[in-house]
């Protein structure tokens, strides 16, 4: 299959109808014991996930069996997947290979986290213009990191340039999505 690359957006706090027409009791259990912000873009996020894995395979969102690893990463039987969210967004990406995702809102950079979680190199490429390549460099690392199993802290070992071919960067009203997959991926835009 082709990579897919689903993203919703939102204004609003809350959703409607509620999170049980979409979620099975085990993952609600498990959003509960989040703070509500957090709780809202992980469910969003998971409800986007869902839904593209109906659209893609056909099932009824509900019954899609999606676990997770003990990192959190989520897991599906009918294909490789990675979430991400932000604020007032979320990604869903599908792919027959091992992929990763991440999305941000674009804002003030964090060159604190960029010094521990960038090579030497891409911090230097970075420095050169901050506010345009900051967000697209964090967004690559930790797609790449996602994809590969490569913790946060341990984003820094990783030369994102070794991986250019699979690194997909795009950008939408006011948010930056990398994507690690074989190939750049259709993106679909979806309200939830």
């Amino acid at each position: 299959m082709k990579p897919v690359l689903y993203v919703c957006t939102w204004a609003e706090s809350s959703l409607s109808p509620p999170l049980a027409d979409f979620l099975p009791t085990h993952r609600l259990a498990a959003l509960e014991r989040m703070a509500p912000a957090r709780r809202e873009q992980s469910a969003r996020a998971e409800i986007l996930l869902r839904q593209a894995l109906s659209e893609c395979f056909g099932p009824p969102q509900r019954e899609i069996s999606i676990t997770r690893t003990d990192a959190g990463r989520p897991v599906c039987p009918l294909c490789a997947v990675s979430l991400s969210h932000t604020d007032g967004a979320a990604a869903a990406l599908l792919s027959d290979a091992n992929c990763g995702v991440d999305i941000e809102r674009l804002r003030a950079p964090r060159l604190r986290a960029g010094w521990h979680s960038f090579t030497t190199e891409e911090y230097a490429w970075m420095l050169e213009n901050v506010q345009a390549r900051f967000w697209e460099m964090w967004t690559k690392k930790e797609a790449l990191g996602k994809a590969l199993g490569v913790p946060l802290l341990r984003l820094g070992d990783l030369e994102s340039a070794q991986y250019a071919d699979q690194l997909h960067v795009f950008q939408l009203s006011g948010l930056i999505l990398a994507a690690y997959a074989p190939e750049r991926p259709e993106l679909i835009l979806r309200a939830l």
